[in-house]
């Protein structure tokens, strides 16, 4: 299926893959969302190419939603970090 609806390696639902993203440590958390960011926006470029440009246009805006959102949770990282335990602990 091209468009799927659930994640197959993924046994839990949708609703759960948001809570447990949610809970990632907010620097994992901006890189998420630059990865999807660009993926999304990868789309947009070939819808575009497709001549598909209201879809094209429709994922550029979600992508720039998603980079501005890794914007904010970069500054939440900043905020939280310093009372943030090492990794190791």
């Amino acid at each position: 299926m091209k468009h799927p609806t659930t994640i197959a390696t993924y046994p839990e639902s949708l609703t759960q893959l948001a809570q447990e993203l949610g809970d990632l440590r907010y620097d994992a958390l901006a890189t998420f969302l630059s990865d999807l960011s660009t993926k999304i926006a990868e789309d947009g470029q070939k819808d575009r190419s497709r001549n598909r440009v209201q879809l094209a246009t429709a994922l550029d805006t979600a992508a720039q939603a998603l980079a501005q959102a890794k914007i904010a949770i970069d500054e939440a990282w900043r905020i939280s970090e310093p009372y943030m335990p090492p990794i190791n602990e």
